[in-house]
């Protein structure tokens, strides 16, 4: 079962309350590892691509620490977001586009490639594994950094045990960090 999709109704009201308190007391546990990221950079580094940009959070980080960066979504609204977060950081460009389709244009014009840190938060469990992790080896130049925060689909009992553990423990970990 998942209970991201379960039809039970009583899972689905408890989704219903987590996610106002979640509301309530914000916290995004993927920005909790926008830091990881910046201090797993590579010495030296100059232009980022971070995979799955959403609202582009993690691209204004990125060009914080004063790297180039492209931000890729293949959900257009996400895109759109990133793009006018981003509007005012003339290092950074915001593309709707799947990673396949980025990887044509930048290894076309970069064979040897392009980035020196790629970033996927969150983002990898959507694409082809073996596919992306040779279209994004290919996209790294050498001595680059992939950075990889990943979600699991649960397939056993304790999956599903830890899935709901860390979405109860979510409105809790906001309401400590934004009262």
């Amino acid at each position: 079962m998942d209970i991201r999709t379960t039809p039970n109704p009583l899972v689905r009201a408890a989704g219903r309350l987590l996610r106002r308190l979640n509301s309530r007391h914000p916290w995004d546990h993927n920005a909790h590892f926008h830091r990881w990221i910046l201090r797993s950079l590579p010495e030296g580094a100059t232009r980022a691509l971070d995979v799955g940009c959403g609202r582009g959070e993690l691209v204004r980080a990125l060009a914080g620490a004063g790297l180039a960066v492209d931000g890729i979504d293949p959900d257009q609204e996400m895109a759109y977001v990133a793009a006018q977060r981003c509007r005012d950081l003339p290092a950074v460009a915001i593309r709707r586009r799947t990673l396949d389709e980025h990887a044509d244009e930048m290894l076309a014009r970069h064979p040897e490639g392009a980035y020196d840190a790629i970033t996927l938060i969150a983002s990898l469990h959507h694409l082809e594994l073996e596919s992306a992790i040779a279209r994004l080896r290919a996209l790294l130049r050498p001595g680059g950094s992939l950075l990889v925060v990943t979600l699991t689909v649960p397939r056993t009992a304790a999956d599903t045990l830890w899935d709901i553990g860390n979405a109860l423990t979510n409105p809790l970990i906001g309401l400590v960090k934004h009262p």
